[in-house]
C-alpha cells in the first residue's frame, strides 16, 4: 500500500512509529539494523508490525574471500528482535528457484532458505494489455 512507502519517505521513519501497512489502524514501526566484519557491511531496513516483520531494503559491501556473512548476522538479529517481542513472522520479501542459477536472484534464495522458514505462494493473476 501507497501508505507504506508515504511513511518511508516522511517524518514517520525518523519518529519509528507510524500507522499503515495492510490495516491503517495498525501500529508499524521501522528499524536499520547494522552488522559489520572487518571491510564487510550490511544494513537492513525492517519494518514492523504487532505480528510481523517484514524485510523492506538492504544494503551489503563485501570484501572478496570473506566467509563470515554480515547479512547473516543482520537478519539474526532481526529474528531476536521478533522472538524478544513474540512476532511469529518475518517476511524476507521475494524467492526465487535457488537451482535456477541464470535467475540472478538465485543466491539471494539460497541465502533466504538457510533461515529454515518456508515458502509462500501468492497467486498473481497475468494480465494481456492490448
Amino acid at each position: 500500500p501507497v501508505g507504506w512507502f508515504k511513511a518511508l519517505t516522511g517524518p514517520g521513519l525518523k519518529s519509528g512509529h507510524v500507522r499503515g501497512g495492510t490495516d491503517p489502524a495498525e501500529p508499524v514501526s521501522f528499524k536499520i539494523f547494522k552488522s559489520s566484519i572487518a571491510d564487510n557491511y550490511t544494513q537492513v531496513l525492517v519494518a514492523f508490525t504487532p505480528q510481523s516483520a517484514h524485510y523492506l531494503f538492504g544494503y551489503d559491501s563485501r570484501a572478496s574471500g570473506m566467509n563470515l556473512s554480515t547479512a547473516a548476522s543482520a537478519h539474526f538479529h532481526v529474528l531476536e528482535v521478533c522472538r524478544q517481542r513474540g512476532i511469529p513472522v518475518y517476511d524476507l520479501n521475494g524467492y526465487t528457484d535457488p537451482s535456477d542459477v541464470l535467475n540472478p536472484y538465485s543466491g539471494v534464495s539460497r541465502f533466504k532458505s538457510q533461515f529454515g522458514g518456508h515458502e509462500v505462494r501468492f497467486f498473481c493473476p497475468k494480465f494481456s494489455i492490448s
